[in-house]
């Protein structure tokens, strides 16, 4: 029986909420030989800004990517685990649900915030933004989580 391969979507943004939703991630990739998604979302006009002096560079954009994959997803090859990184020009959460299906992930997961900001009061959170409009199911890797998944919880993601 050949199975296809798991594919887990995860938030990245160089926060600790998205460092831990994404050794969570990649843990659980791990256990179910899955590879893993890593979305960063780049809005069109941070990137003009980031484009302004002191950053001439025409390479910016595969600078940054190397830089997400050296820096960010370093727990990810420590685990051994399949992953690969995408910049996607939007908001979070259109970046992660583009991305979702453009991939057929399995799961998505992010990191939660202890308390949230005040445009997450007046907007939602990106993860209860994901909930509401997405088809993937979601995982929110709360505050004070070990990075390692419950055992039980790998067999219910892998029964799916």
């Amino acid at each position: 029986m050949n199975e296809e391969r798991k594919r887990l979507v995860v938030g990245v943004d160089g926060s600790h909420e998205a460092d831990r939703a994404l050794r969570w991630a990649g843990s659980l990739a791990k256990d179910l030989n899955a590879e893993v998604v890593a979305v960063y979302a780049l809005n069109p006009l941070g990137e003009f800004t980031l484009s302004l002096p002191p950053f001439p560079s025409r390479n910016l954009r595969r600078e940054f990517q190397a830089q997400l994959e050296d820096n960010w997803c370093a727990p990810l090859r420590e685990l051994g685990v399949e992953y690969r990184v995408v910049i996607v020009e939007a908001g979070p959460v259109r970046a992660l649900l583009e991305t979702c299906e453009s991939v057929d992930a399995d799961l998505v997961v992010v990191g939660g915030h202890r308390h949230g900001t005040f445009s997450d009061h007046v907007m939602g959170s990106v993860a209860a933004r994901l909930v509401h409009r997405g088809i993937t199911p979601v995982v929110v890797v709360p505050p004070n989580v070990a990075a390692e998944p419950r055992r039980n919880s790998v067999s219910t993601a892998s029964s799916r």
